[in-house]
């Protein structure tokens, strides 16, 4: 992969980087990770293409501390406040019908502390939720229940 992007001019994108940068020294490592952080490192610093190399992550704690070192900007998305967490749900709602009687500054409150992709999970699951039980609104009680389940999945 970093050789095809050595060749040609592109921004190559690492979603999910903390995957193959996980820190090294993890107790649960069996040596693998690493030798794969390692040769990371290295692929890092010897590129010189024509172009970007751009890592996410939603775990930076997890992330090798050498990792960032590789990158010239290191740019942290911060969590969204109660009044982004309300626009981003009725934004990704949009295309559906939400009962009037969903107070939506309650809903945020259940879900301070939310990463931006977490509300937005919260919201298509709640709209399944709606879908999947043959209804045409989303209720508040689509988003008790996808709340919960984001909160134990986390």
């Amino acid at each position: 992969m970093f050789d095809a992007a050595q060749q040609t001019p592109c921004a190559l994108f690492l979603d999910e980087c903390d995957t193959i940068a996980r820190a090294r020294g993890d107790r649960n490592d069996v040596g693998e990770a690493q030798r794969i952080v390692n040769m990371l490192l290295q692929m890092l610093e010897e590129y010189h293409g024509n172009g970007f190399v751009i890592a996410a992550t939603n775990l930076e704690e997890s992330l090798d501390r050498a990792i960032l070192r590789r990158f010239d900007e290191v740019i942290e998305i911060p969590r969204p406040a109660l009044p982004e967490i309300v626009r981003l749900l009725k934004q990704t709602l949009s295309s559906i019908k939400t009962d009037p009687a969903i107070l939506w500054e309650q809903v945020a409150v259940q879900m301070e502390g939310f990463r931006c992709s977490d509300v937005t999970r919260a919201a298509e699951n709640a709209a399944k939720r709606t879908v999947m039980g043959n209804r045409d609104v989303v209720a508040g009680k689509d988003f008790e229940s996808a709340i919960s389940e984001l909160k134990r999945h986390s």
